[in-house]
């Protein structure tokens, strides 16, 4: 684990709301996914293990089944294929493979059950894990994740050897991110997003970056020495496939508050054994032996006993403007004898090399990591400091305790210059918003309700007042108000038939306003009244007017007509008064049957259609009988 936390740099302090160390230059996703279009190509170690594995089929089959539930969030994870058992050990080992290899799943939690048939608890058929994001909370976090991503690969392409490609982005994370503990520190989305991060989170986090670049990583376990407490911790670092061959990369340790060290950048097997254990697993791990892309194999700094000399120091320091970084494959207390040998004629000899005299009164501090010291010669007496009052972190801003800067950059406790400290040891982070205040207010409005459903309202930060709805992550971060919205009433009038008023549009409510009797035009017998307001209809139907002359008769007797246009209606049939024949009262004339007979003696005269039909018939029997007998008369 981490000795010392790493400071913020001014770039990292002057960064938009969430995104900490945003990159000056904003980039577009599908731009760099173009710059990196191997990626995709990139092999995973861990899956590649298992196939090799004597059960490879049955634990490939459960890895890929965890990865393909895990990208989609289900619940209940089948890992059985529904012929090979697979055991709960042999489920953990596929597991545990699955997460080193995957670490862009950050919204996995840490906690899972396993489902085994009752008949036997050592066999497994499902996973169910722990997800820490879901829903819209994980849509929003996956977007800001490869929005950050895409800004930390920027220009690291196929131009660049899988060397730089992974030394950029190993010094771009250190660069922004601080070593501290939180709820997201323990996985990549905490270093990427959030700038926060532990071992897990740094690893996971390089990991993630170095498969956009096209490089396999592999994230391996165990525990280490920490190089301040010297008490060893569990701990997390990265495998990395260099050129074919794996190396381990150890950033948690080389970004070391102030400083970054390259001390832990693709060593072998050896090195990481100094002051690290490897947790063996159940199957093969990588090997680590080769030194092709060691850091130290390809850049300078490196001696090994009498190879150290003043000229090779002091060209470090000018390059390094008075800093340098150098890796002792000897012992560290023979370059220190060295340095301070012959009344310190070396150091002043390195002096000479940058153009500085005992009159300088110049300071060489040294710190290390491992193998690797930096050197740092100073000159500034530190008289000249400026008192930086102590500033109190709020929701969203960092904060500091008060300290002394000098203008050389160097920091102080106090003004005469005793105790140095660091940025990090100043700095206060943000204390992120606490929203659990329940305001009901307008400026905390969610949603607003009606007259059948309450306001909704978005929690407001205990500390600073604002509302839970500007924090992408908040989904969540609302109640329901204690009091119904306002009806919401039609513009357009309605009527019962009698009254008019304005009806509430909410479903469910019976509320109206404005009621009024209907008033205007008169009903008639074929129409109700129409309302001079409302335009509706109203009140019941007026009665006939019947007209004095009898005008309806039919054959029952005859009536008087309703004389309102549009109705048929007719008062009481009265009986027919016959004269003749004629109605004397309506002039409706009786009908007669054939040969004078009336209808009452029971024949009526038949309609003309009927006649007709009666006279085609009559017809066709009198050819039919014709040649009838014509046939009977030839014979």
């Amino acid at each position: 684990m981490k000795g010392i936390i790493r400071r913020l740099t001014a770039s990292a302090l002057a960064l938009a709301l969430i995104l900490p160390c945003v990159s000056a230059l904003a980039v577009e996703r599908d731009a760099v996914a173009k710059e990196i279009a191997t990626a995709d190509e990139v092999g995973y170690y861990g899956r590649e293990a298992l196939s090799q594995h004597e059960r490879g089929s049955v634990l490939v089959y459960a890895y890929d089944a965890i990865a393909a539930g895990v990208e989609e969030c289900e619940a209940d994870i089948t890992v059985w294929d529904g012929e090979n058992r697979i055991t709960r050990a042999e489920l953990e080992m596929a597991y545990d493979a699955y997460r080193r290899d995957r670490p862009e799943h950050f919204w996995l939690g840490t906690r899972y059950s396993v489902s085994y048939p009752a008949s036997d608890p050592e066999q497994a058929i499902a996973i169910s894990p722990e997800y820490l994001f879901e829903g819209q909370a994980l849509a929003a976090a996956r977007e800001l994740f490869e929005i950050r991503v895409a800004e930390l690969c920027h220009g690291v392409d196929a131009s660049l050897s899988e060397f730089e490609r992974e030394l950029t982005l190993h010094d771009r994370l250190a660069e922004c991110v601080r070593y501290e503990d939180s709820e997201s520190a323990h996985n990549a989305y905490g270093a990427i997003v959030e700038g926060v991060a532990v071992c897990e989170g740094y690893a996971e986090a390089l990991s993630v970056l170095l498969r956009r670049v096209g490089i396999e990583s592999f994230i391996m376990t165990g525990s280490s020495i920490n190089p301040t407490t010297g008490t060893p911790e569990g701990h997390a670092w990265c495998a990395v496939k260099i050129d074919g061959d794996y190396y381990h990369t150890d950033l948690t340790w080389n970004d070391q508050g102030e400083t970054l060290y390259h001390a832990y950048f693709n060593v072998t097997d050896e090195v990481i054994k100094e002051d690290h254990v490897i947790e063996n697993v159940g199957y093969v791990l990588p090997n680590f032996e080769k030194t092709d892309a060691w850091y130290w194999n390809l850049t300078d700094g490196r001696f090994d006993g009498e190879e150290y000399t003043p000229e090779a120091i002091g060209a470090l320091l000018r390059e390094g403007n008075n800093t340098a970084h150098i890796y002792l494959l000897g012992e560290k207390d023979d370059f220190l004898s060295w340095l301070s040998e012959d009344g310190q004629a070396n150091f002043v000899a390195i002096l000479g090399e940058i153009g500085l005299t005992a009159s300088d009164r110049p300071r060489l501090s040294i710190s290390s990591l491992g193998r690797e010291l930096v050197l740092c010669i100073e000159t500034c007496t530190h008289e000249a400091l400026t008192f930086v009052l102590a500033n109190a972190p709020d929701c969203e801003a960092d904060g500091n305790l008060a300290y002394y800067e000098c203008e050389c950059g160097k920091l102080f406790s106090d003004r005469e210059a005793t105790e140095v400290t660091t940025r990090s040891k100043v700095h206060l982070p943000k204390l992120g918003h606490d929203f659990s205040k329940m305001t009901e207010a307008d400026r905390y409005i969610k949603k607003n309700g009606n007259c059948q459903v309450k306001d909704t309202y978005w929690l407001a930060c205990q500390r600073c007042g604002e509302s839970a709805g500007n924090d992408p992550f908040a989904f969540e971060k609302f109640y329901t108000g204690t009091t119904f919205g306002e009806h919401f009433m039609k513009t357009v009038l309605d009527s019962d038939g009698e009254y008019h008023f304005y009806s509430c549009l909410v479903e469910g409510c019976s509320y109206k306003e404005g009621k009024a009797p209907c008033s205007g035009t008169a009903a008639s017998c074929v129409r109700r009244g129409v309302c001079d307001v409302c335009e509706n209809e109203y009140g019941d139907l007026g009665e006939h007017v019947f007209g004095e002359d009898f005008d309806h008769a039919e054959k029952g007797g005859h009536a008087h007509e309703c004389t309102v246009k549009g109705c048929s209606a007719h008062d009481e049939i009265e009986a027919h008064e016959f004269k003749d024949g004629v109605c004397e009262a309506c002039g409706f004339k009786e009908s007669r049957g054939f040969f004078g007979f009336t209808k009452e003696l029971g024949f009526e005269i038949p309609s003309g259609k009927v006649m007709i039909r009666y006279a085609a018939i009559g017809a066709c029997v009198a050819a039919v009988l014709g040649v009838v007998i014509a046939v009977l008369r030839r014979k």
